[in-house]
């Protein structure tokens, strides 16, 4: 059976449709709008980031990258070219380095960027070794063998220190080798003393963890996905949500036994996490959902071929498949892919939040093929929708009108097609 909703969308009412026989069920799954991924005891990624760009060493040498001033906060500025920003207080523990210059710069194939602890700095408490193209790091309690852990974007160099280099209440210096990085115009860069790149990070641990927030910035309690996640307790039972900033994170992202959480991307655009592919995503949380249903996990030729044959029904091109999830995406290659994920995960309720937005009659035939290709007594559907030409491809079985958060009217399809005559007034007058 589809249900079909009508909901108020900023003052004015919404199309909702639910397709399915009930909506019993304690799997939930799908393209849920504003990024939000909602998956109990999820487990996403023994994938590897394609990071970095190599080019020679130079000759010369300067202290700051750009010619902006350092500021004194976790968050950096336009003119700031450091984060954490030279003298910055309150900075997150998990947060990245990041140089920014005045163009493209290249990474060389030697030298090292290292982070002090200024109490004792004897050792580096954090090293990065541009001569190792494959570091072997911990995430999420697993080790990995990964590409070093610098990426090169656009005027950006950003570095990714090991899980755990930084801890709360303490100072800490950054240096980088000559020839580690070189600038747009063949010089060389390099930090060498203790006092040009300089960061304190926050006290303590935030103690409220059922709501966290990440942000590029620093303005949140973490600046990687991967440092909140870290942050949850071990089989928590609490159910926590991961606020996700709009920006780019180039981060591999592993979590175990961390349980009843919901990453939450503020911008389906601009909310990025690069560096896991599509594919692998996929089959890390496929597998996930299989062992919690005690169901054996898919090998790599297995999944592979339950993804040829979901791709078909979408056209999915396997190009798609390789790339970061969402990164670079159309808005179509995105409704497109979100029900590609449904059609894997087969969840038992899926919410598809205005899937037809910004598709043309071609994308939106497509996404519609999926949807009903998965129409089953066993899933229900709650799809979200403006206009009423989703539901030439969608039929529903039922049409709720909800105003004020209750239902004020319901009936068949016939009431959306109603609805598309009359508009929402005689509802609102009745």
């Amino acid at each position: 059976m589809c249900r079909h909703l009508l909901s108020p969308a900023l003052g004015v009412l919404g199309l909702v449709v639910a397709c399915g026989r009930g909506l019993e069920g304690t799997a939930t799954a799908g393209a849920a709008g504003g990024g939000e991924t909602p998956q109990a005891g999820m487990s996403a990624a023994d994938a590897a980031a394609g990071m970095g760009a190599r080019g020679a060493a130079g000759s010369t040498s300067a202290a700051q990258p750009d010619a902006g001033p350092s500021e004194a906060s976790g968050t950096p500025t336009p003119t700031s070219p450091l984060f954490p920003a030279n003298g910055a207080e309150n900075v997150c523990v998990d947060a990245p380095l990041r140089l920014r210059f005045p163009g493209p710069p290249r990474v060389g194939s030697a030298g090292k960027i290292r982070v002090f602890d200024a109490a004792a700095p004897g050792s580096p408490v954090a090293t990065v070794d541009f001569a190792a193209m494959t570091v072997s790091e911990t995430i999420g309690g697993t080790s990995f063998k990964l590409p070093r852990p610098v990426h090169v974007d656009a005027d950006t160099v950003i570095v990714r220190l090991p899980a755990g280099s930084l801890d709360y209440g303490k100072r800490y210096y950054v240096t980088v080798d000559m020839g580690v990085i070189q600038r747009s115009d063949g010089s060389a860069f390099a930090i060498t003393t203790d006092r040009d790149w300089t960061f304190a990070t926050a006290l303590a641990a935030p103690k409220e963890r059922t709501q966290l927030r990440v942000a590029l910035d620093g303005s949140g309690e973490f600046c990687s996905v991967q440092g909140a996640l870290d942050a949850l307790p071990v089989r928590n039972e609490a159910a926590s949500v991961i606020a996700i900033e709009p920006g780019t994170y180039f981060e591999i992202i592993h979590a175990a036994q961390k349980n009843n959480v919901t990453l939450r991307g503020a911008d389906r655009k601009r909310t990025i996490i690069a560096g896991v592919n599509n594919a692998n995503f996929l089959k890390a949380a496929l597998n996930a959902k299989r062992k919690h249903a005690g169901q054996p996990e898919l090998d790599a030729m297995e999944f592979m071929q339950l993804v040829q044959e979901k791709s078909k029904l979408l056209e999915i091109d396997s190009s798609m498949l390789k790339r970061a999830v969402n990164e670079g995406f159309s808005g179509g290659e995105k409704k497109r892919n979100e029900i590609f994920h449904m059609a894997l995960l087969e969840p038992k309720l899926a919410i598809l939040d205005e899937t037809d937005s910004g598709l043309d009659i071609d994308a939106l035939k497509l996404v519609a093929a999926g949807v009903n290709a998965m129409r089953s007594p066993a899933r229900a559907f709650i799809v979200v929708t403006h206009y009423q030409r989703l539901l030439t491809y969608i039929v529903p079985d039922f049409v709720h009108v909800l105003s004020g958060g209750k239902i004020v009217k319901s009936g068949g399809k016939e009431l959306a097609l109603e609805l598309e005559a009359k508009g929402y007034g005689w509802i609102d007058a009745a």
